[in-house]
Parts: C-alpha cells; sequence; structure tokens
C-alpha cells in the first residue's frame, strides 16, 4: 500500500456517486486508502471490518462500476483509479493572498510567521 492519495472531484462529484448510501460512500473512501499504487485492494474484507459495515455494502459500489470484486481472492480494485490518481493539468491556487503568507517546509505548509518563530527559537 501507497502512502499518498488523491481523489479526482470528477469522480466523487458525479450523482452516480453522490446517490450511493453513505456507508458505501465511506467504504470506497476506505478502499481507495487501502489500495497499492494500481488501485487494487488484497484483503477487502479486513477494510469492510475497519469501516465497520457488512459484505453487503459492497453491492452498489459493484453495481454503479465503482469497484470490481474477485470474491475467491478477496481482492477488490478501483474501477476509477487512473481517474483519481493522476495529475492531468496543475492548476495553480486563486488563494493568492493565503499562499504568500505560507511556506513549505518538509512538504507541509506552515505559517511564514512560525519559520521565523521557530528559527529564532521562540
Amino acid at each position: 500500500m501507497s502512502h499518498c492519495r488523491m481523489i479526482s472531484d470528477m469522480v466523487m462529484t458525479e450523482n452516480a456517486y453522490l446517490n450511493l448510501p453513505l456507508n458505501a460512500q465511506a467504504l470506497y473512501v476506505q478502499l481507495m486508502l487501502n489500495a497499492d499504487d494500481e488501485g487494487f485492494v488484497e484483503n477487502t474484507k479486513r477494510v469492510l471490518k475497519m469501516v465497520g459495515v457488512s459484505k453487503k455494502v459492497l453491492k452498489p459500489l459493484l453495481d454503479k462500476g465503482y469497484i470490481i470484486y474477485f470474491e475467491q481472492s478477496d481482492v477488490s480494485v478501483i474501477s476509477h483509479w487512473y481517474r483519481h490518481n493522476r495529475m492531468y493539468k496543475y492548476r495553480p491556487t486563486s488563494c493568492f493572498q493565503e499562499k504568500k503568507a505560507l511556506c513549505l517546509v518538509d512538504n507541509c505548509y506552515i505559517l511564514s510567521t512560525d519559520v521565523v518563530d521557530n528559527l529564532s527559537g521562540n
């Protein structure tokens, strides 16, 4: 399992997704978080337990084509994996003023004043 994931608003705001029961939506997100770098989840039953839902919650995801499930091996595949985890085009933020107040340190945004305070020992 990888440590980073992207989620496409194009998939997650479709009516088909939004019309899913909330427990199926939660399961989908957890399946995505537990998938390997190609969208395969090796132990679907473990994720079902983590979310606290029964196997029947897979049905809406299967019916709407959000996952493919191999029951014999208990492997799920996120159908839209490459729609989620691919940046087609980088779009810079329109929050210019807020971005000016930030610094990137160890790939994490912090307020610029925090950088000054941390460097001075405060």
